[in-house]
């Protein structure tokens, strides 16, 4: 039997899913039969900067606060999401 990874889960829905976050730099941390929880480092920020006359003030605007996801998959094929 071969392991369990997101590129040969039996779930299209939830494979479908699971390439979308990984193509955003996130990471999977368990993954299951059902479920599956990804993380994403706690560096990810959005650089930014505001001009305060006559010097720029540089800063790091995180757009979501949550760095863990929660995919459980239904019985009946859904795929849902859980953040925190």
């Amino acid at each position: 039997m071969t392991d369990l990874t997101w590129a040969n889960h039996p779930s299209a829905d939830l494979r479908l899913r699971l390439a979308d976050y990984l193509g955003r730099g996130w990471k999977v941390a368990e993954l299951g039969p059902d479920s599956a929880v990804l993380t994403r480092p706690k560096s990810w920020t959005r650089p930014g900067r505001v001009l305060i006359n006559p010097f720029y003030a540089f800063y790091a605007a995180r757009t979501d606060r949550s760095d863990r996801v929660r995919l459980t998959l239904t019985p009946s094929g859904d795929v849902l999401e859980a953040r925190g």
